[in-house]
């Protein structure tokens, strides 16, 4: 009885995954993602990068809406102060 190898995604991968999504200004697709990647040689399939952007979004690197996926994170050490000592406006 053989089985089924666990799905796993590199270090290389997500590095990739964030160059592309960094370069974009708007949101984009899952599919713009995979051509940039494709034309960069560092291709990958569908559900490795899907892995790939669940890491990333658990991270709060990237959001995902209703336009697609955009870089948000910011290495602003400031930003983060803020966002942690700030008031919340709700």
């Amino acid at each position: 009885m053989q089985m089924a190898q666990a799905l796993d995604v590199n270090l290389g991968t997500v590095r990739n995954v964030e160059a592309v999504l960094r370069e974009a200004s708007v949101p984009v697709s899952r599919y713009y993602i995979l051509q940039r990647l494709k034309e960069r040689g560092a291709s990958t399939n569908h559900p490795r990068l899907e892995l790939a952007l669940a890491y990333l979004i658990e991270k709060q690197f990237v959001f995902e809406g209703s336009k697609g996926l955009q870089w948000v994170h910011s290495g602003s050490k400031s930003l983060a102060r803020a966002a942690l000592l700030g008031r919340r406006v709700a």
